[in-house]
């Protein structure tokens, strides 16, 4: 079974109007830092593994939510969406 990689706690404290703060992962703000990256790495490397099994639905969502036509695009534009709605080009659209 894939474990997740462990963050590793390296404790900071800052003060914030005279309250003192300790941030356990104050440490991965640091973008640059190799440490952050080989982690980042790591979780990456893990979320990959756990959520392969999903690549397919995910490009067909992807796929749904690019295309000009898709399936929630459509919804959208004949009112059977949230009230959220989304453009479509002037040709699409109803008169």
């Amino acid at each position: 079974m894939l474990t997740p990689p462990i963050t590793a706690k390296k404790p900071t404290e800052r003060s914030h109007h005279g309250d003192v703060v300790t941030d356990d992962y104050e440490w991965l703000r640091d973008k640059d830092d190799p440490a952050v990256i080989a982690h980042l790495h790591e979780e990456n490397a893990y979320t990959n593994a756990r959520t392969e099994a999903l690549g397919v639905l995910r490009e067909q969502i992807f796929d749904e939510i690019k295309h000009p036509r898709g399936r929630l695009v459509v919804l959208h534009a004949h009112g059977r969406g949230p009230a959220v709605r989304h453009p479509l080009p002037r040709s699409d659209r109803r008169t």
